[in-house]
């Protein structure tokens, strides 16, 4: 390509891949000036036959800006990220093949494409080397650059290997000799470094964990990763040793877990059970929620091993939920796997779904009728009662005031019920003279309102739903419920508000629930409380014969789930 050619008119595009499978395209990268047009050309082969290339590890950025380079001599817009990344590895390795996924799978293609992310963790790990292109130098970056020589960190990148992060110590000698302005210095460029935008997606998580050799690019320095973890690991050691290393109080900052610590670790405790490593990277970001599955296969356990989804985007994030829900054990993992995936109950692949059975079209070998069987701890218990004018109650926690209880306008708008018909109109319970809940129209006294756990660290709501007791270890689940906006389970009857003798916490009891696959997508689906989801109440349910069975835990004090009624909320 002759020095300061422009791109021709022509644009290029894609040709079908033969074997979407195995096949991948390759870019051969021409060498070039820095002010040159990024100029390849494409080859096709067999990824057991490639030959040696760079798999290139970017975030993709904003679409708002583009550039055009070269594919086969024709132009091609590409976002400023993919630019950026394509000069870094032009600059270091061309001329050479390289991978890149914006250019090297046509994005518009979704069979292509999902037949591509199902075997991506083969692409990044035949590459002899994985180029991690974090962007530009900042103000503050360059200091990662002068630091490993001088502590005889090696820049190599041949030698990769997963880092550990409690390294630290090892360097205390050399922390304590430096004063604290350069510390302070370190430290910020240290965490800001890790805070990229490059660490928060979520496909490099994967693309480092398969990696036999990651070349981290920043601007024009080249750092190996294992480099960088070493000075992540002076930086935590750090905020360690300052605070107590004399009495002359230096306030070294310590600004908190940066986004490639979360990298870092997920790639260490590889491979971890599904949604355990969906919290471990609940930080990092994903355009397409079903990427938060497809982007960490690798990187989970599948029990059984043919659990394990593969990928395609043609399928409805519910569809894939429930194929996920095999690997889950409890409600607080299948709240999590629904978290994960951005389902709520405005979803509209859900809500059709739900009217589909509600008119009878699903066929009877449809994957929601599967019947799981999941732990559930339970954490508010409180049993239905009727009054003297035959008006549904339950009780609140009786060392609550008045007060308290009013103290959140609460209300239940049933004007968004005058459309649902009479039968399956959901009934209000009372509590402190307020209808604090509703519950579906089947409920009887002597039922059971139950609260889960939800799932406290990401703010979400457990599910609240009515069990029916068929015998002492044996429950029926009756249907959801829906607390008044304004209140919460803990104006009531919670199992923290009634301390032993001994004054410890009662913990609630832990059952076993026995529930199709439908029914609890639908039941975690719904956690919000705004009137036009109130007809979440009105549905038939279940859609099987659905049980809740007391589990047994051996060795364990949690009380069963009929004794901690009888004991702690009175009829």
């Amino acid at each position: 390509m002759e020095h300061g050619a422009t791109p021709r008119k022509a644009t290029y595009l894609h040709s079908p891949l033969k074997d979407a499978n195995r096949e991948v395209r390759l870019l051969y990268l021409h060498s070039g000036d820095a002010n040159d047009t990024i100029s390849c050309t494409v080859e096709v082969c067999h990824i057991e036959e490639a030959p040696i290339y760079h798999a290139i590890s970017y975030t993709w950025g904003s679409a708002d800006e583009q550039t055009s380079i070269l594919v086969d001599w024709k132009s091609f817009l590409v976002r400023k990220n993919c630019h950026y990344a394509l000069s870094q590895a032009r600059l270091h390795h061309a001329p050479c093949y390289i991978w890149i996924d914006s250019i090297c799978i046509l994005q518009a293609d979704i069979l292509e494409k999902s037949k591509q992310v199902a075997f991506m963790g083969d692409i990044y790990r035949t590459a002899t080397t994985v180029l991690a292109c974090v962007g530009p130098h900042d103000k503050n970056s360059r200091i990662l650059a002068d630091l490993p020589p001088h502590l005889g960190i090696s820049l190599d990148s041949t030698n990769y290997e997963k880092i550990s992060l409690d390294d630290g110590e090892r360097w205390e000698d050399w922390i304590t000799s430096k004063d604290e302005p350069f510390l302070t210095r370190m430290c910020h460029a240290i965490y800001n470094f890790g805070e990229r935008p490059y660490w928060y997606r979520l496909w490099i998580v994967q693309e480092l964990f398969e990696a036999r050799q990651v070349e981290i690019l920043c601007g024009e320095s080249r750092l190996s990763y294992w480099a960088v973890g070493q000075l992540v690991g002076i930086y935590l050691h750090t905020s360690i040793v300052i605070p107590n290393r004399d009495e002359r109080h230096w306030k070294v900052p310590y600004y908190g877990m940066s986004a490639f610590e979360t990298v870092a670790t997920a790639i260490l405790i590889a491979p971890a059970p599904v949604t355990s490593g969906l919290t471990d990277v609940w930080r990092l970001q994903c355009e397409d929620p079903r990427d938060r599955i497809y982007g960490m296969l690798r990187l989970f356990e599948w029990f059984p091993p043919e659990a394990k989804p593969v990928p395609d985007y043609a399928r409805p994030a519910v569809d894939l939920a429930m194929a996920v829900l095999d690997s889950v054990e409890c409600f607080a993992q299948a709240s999590t796997l629904l978290w994960a995936l951005g389902m709520n109950w405005r979803d509209c692949s859900l809500r059709r779904l739900e009217q589909q059975r509600r008119d009878g079209l699903l066929p009877s070998q449809h994957p929601g009728f599967q019947e799981l069987t999941m732990n559930v701890d339970i954490c508010y218990a409180a049993r239905i009662a009727q009054d003297e004018h035959g008006i549904l109650t339950v009780r609140r926690d009786s060392r609550l005031s008045d007060d308290m209880l009013a103290s959140g306008e609460a209300y239940i708008p049933e004007k968004a019920l005058h459309s649902v018909s009479p039968s399956r109109q959901p009934i209000p319970l009372v509590a402190a003279g307020i209808k604090a809940f509703l519950v579906p129209s089947n409920v009887q006294v002597g039922d059971i309102l139950v609260e889960d756990e939800g799932l406290p660290l990401e703010k979400v709501d457990g599910c609240l739903m009515v069990l029916r007791q068929r015998s002492e270890t044996v429950f029926e689940f009756v249907g959801p419920a829906s607390i008044a906006q304004g209140y919460h389970t803990r104006f009531f009857t919670h199992c923290e508000c009634f301390p032993n003798a001994d004054g410890t916490a009662v913990s609630g009891p832990t059952v076993e629930i026995s529930i199709s696959k439908l029914d609890l997508v639908l039941l975690l689906a719904k956690r919000e409380r705004e009137e036009d989801h109130l007809e979440y109440l009105t549905y038939d349910w279940p859609c099987k014969g659905t049980l809740l069975v007391q589990r047994e835990v051996r060795g364990s004090l949690l009380p069963s789930l009929p004794h901690f009624v009888e004991k702690h909320v009175p009829p």
